[in-house]
């Protein structure tokens, strides 16, 4: 299945493979498609230690880093993301709470609630001086062939930047964010909800409600980014599995349209 992007990036199928995962980037790479790690949950330090892990075991196989590069956002130190109250509207805080707190979810543990929150806000790496820190990292990797922005067209000047390396840069485009819906996305959209907040804030807000519905399982309020592909998912397969099924899919249509000439 050779392909124009499987020439331009030297890979075998034309199959890219977005997950925080490094397992899954490593085995898709590994089965000659192009795996693509998200990190948009790692510092620069864990990137490394992820992208390393991942070169001991594609070989000179390519793969790809996905980053967030947002063009709007809200500046915030590292101090105040360790303090949502000093960022976050107490409207906001307010409204965020009670919705689980009416659904009879409960709280965090009052002696670590601020660490688990701490440790989730450190976490989140959403503005350019955060990508720029993961790109440095990303392009000390020389099998990293691909780096894409997950939210939309990057900033100039790190496409300027990118591209001086030799390194192709994609984006991401559509909605915002696609998530499974449930009551708690739901309620956002509500006339009396407040007005979503710019990145990384409303990430940080929400950082609460994630960790209490990771503890007490709501299926009412679970919620996750997520693709179109979700509605899809109706059982557990390997990444080789899947490979092997979407060319056998592929062999199959390519006989039914030579049937259609003969």
């Amino acid at each position: 299945m050779r392909t124009p992007v499987c020439r331009e990036f030297g890979i075998e199928l034309p199959i890219f493979a977005f997950s925080h995962c490094r397992d899954v980037v490593a085995e898709v790479t590994r089965a000659g498609g192009m795996g693509v790690f998200g990190a948009a949950g790692c510092n620069a330090e864990q990137l490394e230690r992820e992208l390393c892990w991942i070169d001991e075991r594609v070989g000179d196989k390519p793969y790809a880093v996905d980053l967030l590069m947002p063009n709007r956002y809200q500046k915030t130190s590292a101090a105040q993301r360790l303090d949502p109250g000093q960022l976050i509207p107490a409207a906001h805080r307010e409204f965020a709470r009670r919705l689980l707190d009416d659904a009879g979810v409960p709280p965090l543990p009052a002696l670590q609630g601020k660490e688990i929150l701490d440790a989730y806000a450190a976490r989140i790496n959403m503005t350019p001086d955060d990508a720029e820190a993961l790109i440095d990292v990303s392009l000390q990797h020389p099998q990293v062939r691909l780096i894409v922005s997950a939210l939309g067209v990057a900033p100039q000047h790190l496409i300027e930047r990118i591209h001086a390396r030799g390194i192709k840069l994609g984006a991401l485009v559509g909605k915002p964010c696609r998530a499974l819906r449930s009551e708690l996305t739901e309620a956002w959209l509500r006339a009396d909800a407040p007005a979503p907040l710019t990145m990384p804030l409303q990430t940080i807000l929400m950082a609460e409600s994630m960790k209490r519905l990771e503890r007490h399982p709501d299926t009412r309020f679970l919620t996750y980014p997520v693709g179109q592909i979700v509605g899809d998912l109706q059982r557990e397969s390997s990444c080789r599995q899947i490979i092997e099924e979407l060319l056998h899919d592929y062999l199959a249509a390519i006989d039914r349209l030579h049937s259609l000439g003969t």
